[in-house]
């Protein structure tokens, strides 16, 4: 039986970055070796992904609608992880879009809500603080491990490098 908190990922045929042979030159004005490729490359507009977002049961994902930037979005995962430790709560989005996401701690439960795709309401789901923050762990690492796989040139990219020891200390 799947747990009722999980995130998968699942490359957009769309995208060409996922693509052997992808030519990050589309997106550069000058020829850029894959270990030089900077951040910007990776939180925009490549390697976007469709998002299955589950907590608790709740399909949070059903409010993204189109493909998300793989990083950006688990990088907003980690981002909530140390403002609600710190805080108690973080309202956050994705840095292409104007969503917003509400997570807020009550005890040992972690509460989230996000705004349904059309502005219908909040979608809300709730685990516990720990699931979600083994979660957020194993998110990182994942994305990583199928950009690797995916385009597998990047395992030398400086900034991706930063990730991955990132996610080896969680």
């Amino acid at each position: 039986m799947p747990p009722d908190t999980f995130v998968t990922f699942t490359p957009d045929p769309q995208d060409p970055s996922w693509r052997s042979g992808w030519d990050p030159m589309v997106d550069l004005a000058k020829p850029t070796a894959f270990r030089d490729l900077p951040q910007s490359v990776f939180l925009w507009r490549n390697f976007q992904v469709k998002v299955v977002f589950t907590v608790g049961g709740v399909d949070l994902s059903q409010s993204m609608g189109v493909p998300v930037s793989i990083l950006d979005f688990v990088l907003m995962l980690q981002a909530v992880k140390v403002i609600v430790r710190r805080e108690g709560r973080a309202d956050i989005g994705l840095s292409d879009r104007g969503d917003q996401w509400s997570f807020s701690q009550h005890g040992e439960l972690l509460r989230v809500r996000i705004r349904g795709l059309l502005d219908d309401g909040w979608v809300e789901g709730s685990c516990l603080v720990e699931e979600f923050e083994q979660l957020v762990d194993v998110c990182l690492a994942d994305a990583l491990r199928l950009m690797f796989w995916e385009q597998p040139a990047l395992r030398q990219n400086t900034y991706l490098q930063t990730l991955v020891r990132q996610a080896a200390g969680a």
